[in-house]
């Protein structure tokens, strides 16, 4: 009887796992360099929304506080340039020569008289009954710069209001403080007394990114930084909206120069 010895051909078994655990090991890695560049990519472009976002409230909220008490006629007093108003369905109750006032937490009303013909609003629409003629006295705009519940900046006048900036958590104001005599600001507060000076306005705002579970830990530096200033409620109500986003600080002051003496 003989015996018959042939050479192997193809791949034993062993060798064909070992192949398959190898190539399960590649696309594993593959699939996590995979997640990983995603995952970075959207954590850039959620910052730079913040970012740019940012840049915008301070932008819309420079131009807007900027025109708080401008007169028409500089030589006319400011309680008859802006004389009392009741309070209305967007902002509380003026008294004479008043121009600025906060509104709630996350709000501030101002006023001011149109300068030109065909100047605009925060809504965008033209003041009306503004005469072409220099130095008249014309009726003064209100309106109201707050955050809504949906995280978006709104400017609201005369019952009608628009979106100005989305992707805001919060935004809180101040008020500058000083002598009626001097160009100074002593402190800020959100609660000036009767008759106080105001100079200046100081804003913050929490920038907070569109995609949720964006944050690889659970807590965040700057949401922290920004509950300090805030009361238990407050924190509460922003930690049930946080779901892993990802958030910038924008802080801005702004001098009201035609409040200054």
């Amino acid at each position: 009887m003989f015996l018959s010895h042939h050479a192997q051909r193809g791949l034993s078994l062993i060798e064909l796992m070992i192949a398959m655990l190898i190539g399960c090991f590649l696309i594993l890695g593959v699939t996590q360099i995979f997640i990983d560049n995603k995952r970075n990519y959207l954590f850039q472009q959620s910052q730079a929304a913040n970012q740019e976002n940012s840049r915008f409230t301070l932008l819309v909220l420079d131009q807007e506080l900027a025109k708080t008490g401008y007169r028409h006629v500089p030589s006319t007093s400011f309680n008859r340039a802006f004389p009392a108003i009741a309070a209305s369905k967007e902002c509380p109750a003026f008294s004479a020569g008043q121009t600025v006032k906060l509104s709630g937490d996350n709000g501030i009303c101002l006023r001011y008289q149109p300068r030109y013909p065909g100047d605009t609003d925060c809504l965008g629409e033209k003041a009306g009954n503004v005469p072409a003629t220099p130095y008249t006295n014309v009726d003064p705009i209100t309106e109201k710069l707050a955050l809504n519940d949906s995280g978006e900046l709104v400017c609201s006048r005369n019952s009608k209001s628009a979106v100005l900036v989305k992707g805001i958590a919060d935004i809180r104001f101040e008020l500058g403080t000083g002598p009626e005599t001097e160009r100074v600001i002593k402190d800020y507060t959100t609660k000036p007394a009767n008759g106080t000076a105001i100079r200046s306005v100081r804003y913050k705002a929490l920038m907070a990114s569109e995609q949720a579970r964006m944050r690889t830990d659970d807590s965040s530096k700057v949401l922290d930084d920004w509950k300090a200033l805030l009361t238990k409620a407050e924190q509460n109500s922003l930690a049930k909206t946080d779901q892993g986003r990802l958030y910038q600080i924008a802080i801005g002051n702004i001098t009201l120069r035609n409040l200054m003496p």
